[in-house]
């Protein structure tokens, strides 16, 4: 609320924005006095939410409307939407409804009363009575009660939203009629005063005539003087004539004020006829009070109230009578029956009925319960009716329980109803709900009620109820019943509701009852049915015992068209991460609310009103409720898939075999979004369902027909299919519907139907025949496997039967197919020198933790399914023969060869996956995960840097070079604390290292001591967990250091701009870095991760590296002579061929760095020999154990005699090629049919015009320094 001194500043602004507006020194008079008048009333909200400029436009053009309205002296109404061009202004949205007229009673409240029965919402309202004096020229004089002339006027200023259907002008002229009949109303007041007046006087002269019923006479003058003392409001008169013939007919010219026409009026005419000419009995009764059939349309919602009095000439005999139409108001409502005219006489004859004494006890307890009912329905119904209901609530009020009763007049449109309850079970709040309840369940319009206190202690709450239409097709036992359970206390119900449950276990129903009784809050039990809380107790113990979330789904008894679906909870369930899968089930929320339950620990119940929808979802209960547990236990994904679950009548597990095979099939390249799918998969339900069945009865093992059923089955089912798309429009629907299909097809083993019962959670593995897959990129594996889980997806690709490979975490979510397949091309080349062909796998977080140690655990979690994904579908072999994986369809022969290595990411992980290995019992045992614990390779040999150091030892032998004698300069990528950074800088003490970087720090050190160098790289890797922080400056040489990476500024000594060949004073890290990798040295020794060096031909963005982009450098810049390669792509191909051709000693990385697979390799063997013979006895674990340290060293020692003469073998191949680059031409020709090989790829020419420009160009087929030779001969072309 603004402050009066902020009002008075914003009228004195809005008036000077009127004066702006005006053009004028002083805004027009009338316009202030009418402008102060409004802003006086007005609503701070609605004076603050709106521009000073909106409020003097709004404020102009209403006082030119409201002069002009209040010159007519009339009803004046206007519903408008206002415009800048019409109004001067403009409202977002909605409607102005605007009225003036003189003032008099029933103005707001009527316009109320039309809002609420047109269900207009009201955003904003102002009424104002303005005592106003008008001038001779229409304008404002003043606005002042005193002034002489001042009339009142109403002025209401409505802001509303008008519902569909009528439009303004509709509603402007419905309000103008109401509003006119009101002023009507009030014009007739005390004329219809008067006639009543008279027709009561009437009365007492007839009791003067008729001395037998000289009492009934007075009783009518009475009660029409109790009308006339404020208890009615009077809102018109009819008045009727008796006719010779004996009929009777209306006399409209002496009607007053407004008498109901329309929506039952009629219906009263004739009514009221029929009574006043009646000719059986013309003179009893002589006045009924009753409720109209027309519905009030001025000054307040229910029933119009008619009395009909009978008149009578001065001889006493019936001439007509009058009809009083109006309301009794509430005065008149609250007052006691005993003692209002015509009521009282009733009373008194129920008591005589009754035999009671005046004054008595129980005359006035009958006093006491006669007053206790509705006066609107004593006043209808007849005393033997009265008499009755009193002795009903008087035997209700001794028996100490709930009781109800309802009466109904289908003629009258009118229905009673009590309620007795003892008195601790009252309260106003469930008063309100009872009579809620008549309302909705009698389709009534209108409801009054009295409280009697009993005298047992009991409350009985007497209701009255109005309606439109009778009750007659109303089951009134039914409500009553209903009655009886809303006044009946929660607990008690619950109770009874737990014993209708457990008829058999009345002690089981007990403990429930002692037990959650007292543990459910009043929400809770506001909005839930006993019956309900009965279901709840039972799934709210199951979570205490398994803590897990449950759900159920049942019909809303209220609402055929909703359901329930309730969540129960340990932990409370935010409401945003309920609806969102709720919604991605396709089910429409329409109410939702929370309860705390009060146990130990505390529960939480969520309940949800879902519309049932079509098809309806309660016909799928068991699949949805089922889906839903899946999500919130993290076994399936919520997205849109989800939402063919209903359609198709599906299964959440089969749900999400769709959703793998699409997965999937982004990674084979398919563009179509899960929305496109889920659209498509919906749209052909039929087609989905047909999907879902070829699948179970291709790979169910438990179906019960035999192979030859099972086969026509599957290709009737494929047939229709087929059939089916033949029919399909469109082309994007008609893709993904096929994609499906084929890749069903395609898939020869599955774990789907394999249950596993040590608590691993839901995933799902498909094997693929990689040919049968209709749009898959090149290279073409032979197998592959997809492993599909809620937190995570990943491959396993193999080129052949027999294959071996490493599995990484990768972080590339969107197409780490791509990388591993890219990989496993690699791998094959790679493994051409140490086993048959290649594999490799890798799986994706599908929602990495930004915590690195977070994200490390789930991929450690991950790698663990997804070893056991692979095993599900791989045979075993056992006593020599090849055994199927249980439950587990085969399409594609024997296949028991698995053999995983460890990767980037996974390298901490091969005794985890040989534990699971040894679960599953598979024959590889610890063979299946080379690189374990107990393997050949150890970090303190260092395999892999030997390997490369083989390689550089090589290069260095064509250069006349003995590194391990001869010094030799070097700049390195890695640190001491790396294995292959750290093991290769130790293998010679003649090294001496310039300069190193990783990812974190820049280590220059100019002129390094050989010796003092040696030993403090070797206190580094001795240390492990270093960084080159960890140097100790004393070691290095002056003007060298240790930097940040990321630094933005390093000066640069003199030192050190002469070892690295620049002028520049001062550098950044990144800048230092490309220094070092153009540096000037003999050896580039590269131990780390990252692409840093890229042909000058290609762009950074062709690399693939983007964090590296900043450092990396072209082929052209670089100075080394020999580079040894412990790390994998830290060349790109076309970087090595311009390295070669500028005279770099380099290999492809695969070459340098297989002596660890080599070494693997070997193991694998090895345990596959011995570990039959452990299995049959022979030797024992620890045994075999002992043979394999024994033999570890010689096979060191020929795994780098093999590096050794391959490296010889390349170099000889390099110089042959000068001389006979055919030979190679075919021979490379040959690799690309046969294996993952590509000419393009590799950088070798393909085609004999390349060959022959290299030939003109002197050199051999092969590129480097050691292919230079004489052109080679025409007769040795092909």
């Amino acid at each position: 609320m603004q402050t009066p001194l902020e009002r008075a500043e914003l009228v004195s602004q809005l008036l000077g924005e009127l004066r702006g507006a005006d053009g004028a020194t002083t805004p027009h008079r009338g316009l202030t006095l009418f402008a102060r008048a409004v802003l006086r009333r007005a609503d701070d909200r609605y004076l603050y939410r709106h521009r000073l400029t909106t409020l003097s436009a709004q404020l102009r053009d209403t006082y030119r409307w409201a002069m002009a309205a209040m010159g007519s002296r009339d009803v004046v109404v206007r519903v408008f939407q206002p415009t800048i061009q019409r109004h001067g202004y403009s409202i977002e949205d909605g409607w102005i409804l605007e009225t003036v007229m003189p003032d008099q009673p029933f103005i707001f409240d009527t316009l109320q009363l039309f809002m609420e029965q047109r269900e207009i919402k009201v955003l904003n309202t102002l009424r104002i009575i303005l005592p106003v004096r008008l001038t001779n020229d229409g304008e404002l004089g003043s606005v002042d009660a005193n002034s002489e002339g001042a009339e009142n006027f109403s002025y209401t200023r409505w802001y509303i939203q008008l519902p569909a259907g009528p439009g303004a002008g509709d509603v402007a002229a419905g309000i103008e009629r109401r509003l006119t009949l009101a002023r009507t109303m009030v014009r007739d007041f005390h004329r219809m005063i008067r006639d009543i007046a008279a027709v009561a006087n009437e009365f007492e002269y007839l009791a003067t005539l008729e001395r037998d019923s000289y009492d009934d006479c007075l009783e009518i003058r009475d009660f029409l003087q109790w009308l006339s003392a404020d208890t009615f409001v009077f809102s018109g008169l009819s008045c009727y004539r008796r006719l010779d013939d004996g009929r009777c007919e209306r006399v409209p010219a002496r009607g007053l004020g407004v008498a109901p026409d329309g929506d039952g009026g009629d219906e009263d005419d004739a009514s009221a006829l029929a009574f006043f000419g009646d000719s059986e009995a013309p003179r009893w009764p002589l006045a009924r009070v009753r409720k109209s059939a027309a519905d009030s349309i001025i000054h307040r919602s229910g029933k119009v109230d008619e009395v009909l009095v009978r008149t009578f000439d001065q001889d006493g005999r019936p001439n007509g009578g009058i009809v009083i139409h109006g309301m009794f108001t509430f005065k008149g409502l609250g007052q006691p029956g005993g003692t209002i005219p015509i009521l009282r006489r009733k009373l008194d004859s129920i008591a005589a009925a009754e035999g009671t004494v005046r004054a008595s006890y129980d005359h006035k307890g009958l006093v006491h319960a006669y007053n206790a009912l509705p006066v609107e329905y004593l006043f209808e119904a007849d005393a033997d009716t009265v008499r009755e209901l009193i002795w009903m609530t008087v035997r209700a009020d001794s028996a100490h329980d709930i009781r109800s009763h309802i009466v109904g007049d289908s003629s009258s449109r009118s229905a009673y109803a009590f309620v007795v309850m003892p008195k601790e079970n009252f309260s106003d709040d469930l008063r309100a709900q009872l009579q809620d309840l008549l309302l909705e369940r009698l389709d009534a319009n209108y409801a009054d009620h009295r409280i009697h206190l009993g005298k047992f202690g009991s409350v009985a709450l007497h209701f009255y109820l109005t309606g439109s239409h009778g009750f007659g097709d109303i089951d009134l036992r039914a409500v009553e019943r209903d009655l009886v359970e809303a006044g009946t206390p929660w607990r008690m119900r619950l109770r009874r509701a737990l014993q209708q449950a457990y008829p058999d276990a009345v002690e089981e129903a007990a403990r429930r009852f002692d037990q959650w009784a007292c543990a459910f809050g009043e929400g809770y039990t506001e909005h839930t049915h006993p019956a309900d809380a009965v279901v709840d107790i039972d799934h709210l113990q199951q979570v205490l015992a398994n803590g897990a979330t449950r759900f159920d789904l049942r019909p809303d008894p209220s609402d055929r068209d909703v359901a329930t679906l309730s969540i129960y909870s340990i932990e409370p369930l935010m409401l945003t991460a309920i609806l969102p899968v709720v919604d991605q089930l396709g089910v429409v929320v329409a109410e939702q609310h929370a309860f705390t339950i009060r146990r130990a620990p505390t529960l939480t119940v969520n309940t949800l009103r879902v519309l049932r929808g079509d098809p309806d979802i309660l016909d799928q209960r068991d699949n949805l409720v089922r889906a839903l547990g899946a999500v919130f236990a993290r076994r399936m994904r919520s997205d849109r898939l989800n939402r063919i679950l209903i359609p198709a009548r599906l299964g959440w597990r089969k749900v999400d075999v769709l959703r793998a095979y699409h997965n999937y099939s982004r990674q084979l390249g398919h563009q179509a979004t899960t929305e496109m799918v889920q659209k498509t998969l919906i749209v052909h339900a039929s087609y989905t369902r047909n999907l879902a069945d070829l699948f179970h009865v291709r790979f169910d093992p438990a179906q019960p027909y035999d192979e030859t059923t099972r086969a026509e089955r599957e290709r009737q089912l494929v047939g229709d299919l087929l059939d089916y798309l033949d029919d399909v429009n469109s082309y994007e629907e008609d893709r993904i519907l096929r994609t499906f299909l084929d890749l069903i097809r395609a898939t020869v083993r599955t774990s789907f139907y394999r249950r596993h019962d040590d608590g691993v959670d839901h995933y799902l593995s498909l094997k693929l025949d990689c040919a049968r897959v209709h749009e898959m990129p090149a290279p073409r594996p032979l197998y592959e496997v997809y492993v599909h889980h809620a937190e995570f997806e990943g491959v396993h690709l193999r080129a052949g039967r027999v294959a071996r490979g490493g599995i990484r975490w990768s972080d590339r979510q969107d197409d780490y197919r791509t990388e591993v397949l890219g990989l496993l091309a690699t791998q094959v080349l790679k493994t051409t020198l140490t086993v048959p062909t290649g594999a490799k796998g890798g799986f994706v977080l599908k929602a990495p933790p930004d915590d690195w140690a977070e994200a490390r655990r789930k991929a450690d979690v991950a790698y663990r399914v997804f070893i056991r994904g692979l095993l599900d579908v791989t045979d075993n072999i056992t006593a020599g023969r090849v055994v199927p994986p249980p439950q587990v369809r085969r399409f594609d022969g024997d296949d028991p060869y698995l053999v995983v290595a460890a990767d980037k990411g996974t390298t901490h992980l091969a005794d985890t996956a040989n534990a699971i290995a040894a679960e599953y019992g598979f024959w590889l045992g610890d063979a299946f995960a080379s690189g374990g614990s107990m393997g050949l390779d150890k970090r303190g040999v260092g395999i892999g840097a030997l390997g490369v150091w083989v390689a550089v030892k090589r290069h260095f032998l064509e250069l006349s070079v003995d590194p391990e004698r001869d010094p030799v300069t070097v700049v390195g990528i890695g640190d001491m604390s790396g294995d292959l950074f750290g093991h290769g800088m130790l293998l010679s003490r003649t090294l001496r290292l310039v300069g190193a970087f990783d990812q974190r720090h820049v280590f220059v050190d100019p002129e390094p001591d050989p010796v003092v160098s040696f030993a403090e790289r070797q206190r580094l890797f001795d240390r492990g967990r270093s960084t080159w922080r960890d140097y100790d400056p004393a070691a290095i040489s002056p003007g060298g250091g240790v930097w940040d990476r990321g630094a933005k500024s390093i000066p640069l000594s003199p030192e050190v701009r002469a070892r690295l060949g620049t002028r520049r004073a001062e550098v950044s890290g990144e800048a230092l870095v490309r220094l070092l990798l153009q540096a000037d040295v003999d050896l580039l020794w590269n131990g780390g991760v990252g692409t840093y060096i890229k042909a000058s031909s290609e762009a950074h963005a062709d690399v693939g590296d983007a964090t590296n982009d900043r450092v990396r450098v072209d082929a052209r810049q670089v100075r080394f002579r020999v580079i040894g390669e412990g790390g994998n792509l830290g060349i790109t191909m076309a970087g090595r061929v311009e390295l070669s051709g500028r005279g770099a000693r380099v290999n492809l990385d695969a070459v340098d760095n297989c002596a660890g697979v080599a070494l693997n390799d070997r193991e694998v063997n090895l345990k596959t020999l011995l570990n039959p013979v452990v299995r049959a006895g022979g030797l024992t674990r620890a045994q075999r154990d002992q043979l394999l340290t024994e033999v570890a060293a010689g096979i060191r020692a020929a795994v780098l005699e093999d590096n050794d003469a391959q490296c010889l073998a390349i170099s000889l191949d390099c110089v042959r090629s000068a001389h006979d680059p055919w030979a190679f031409f075919h021979a490379s020709e040959f690799l690309e049919d046969e294996i993952y090989f590509s000419r393009r790829d590799e950088q070798l020419p393909d085609t004999q015009e390349t060959v022959e420009q290299r030939l003109a160009r002197g050199q051999g087929y092969l590129t480097g320094p050691r292919t230079r030779s004489p052109r080679p001969t025409s007769s040795s072309s092909p």
